[in-house]
């Protein structure tokens, strides 16, 4: 019998601005979808659409027409510094994931687009 790998969540809870905001995603994908968003500047809505629909789960995100969901179509109604630091934090914390349970800044900056990461 073989090691199976564990299927991860990423918790991004935000400080500041969006600091009520809580957004769920997989950390645990194929490296073949985490490359595809390394690269998305020849198609910005295509790789936003993409990323919420592959790697979102759950958020808790509304505007003033309501609930958003959490998917490609959602991701088109944030304002775009939301949905950059959204994708941005889920690829740092999936490139580089954190030991133990304590949820860190990115890089210790108190700047409010700052999420706090939480593997579980």
């Amino acid at each position: 019998m073989g090691f199976v790998i564990p299927v991860k969540e990423i918790v991004l809870e935000f400080e500041g601005e969006y600091e009520a905001a809580h957004v769920v995603c997989r950390g645990s994908v194929p490296i073949s979808t985490f490359l595809t968003f390394q690269n998305i500047e020849d198609d910005l809505e295509t790789g936003f659409r993409n990323f919420a629909d592959n790697v979102l789960i759950r958020w808790d995100l509304e505007d003033e027409q309501g609930e958003i969901p959490a998917n490609g179509d959602g991701m088109m109604r944030l304002p775009p510094d939301l949905a950059t630091v959204i994708l941005s934090s889920w690829s740092e914390a999936t490139a580089n994931p954190q030991n133990g349970s304590e949820p860190e800044s990115l890089n210790g900056s108190t700047s409010v687009e700052q999420p706090t990461l939480q593997a579980i």
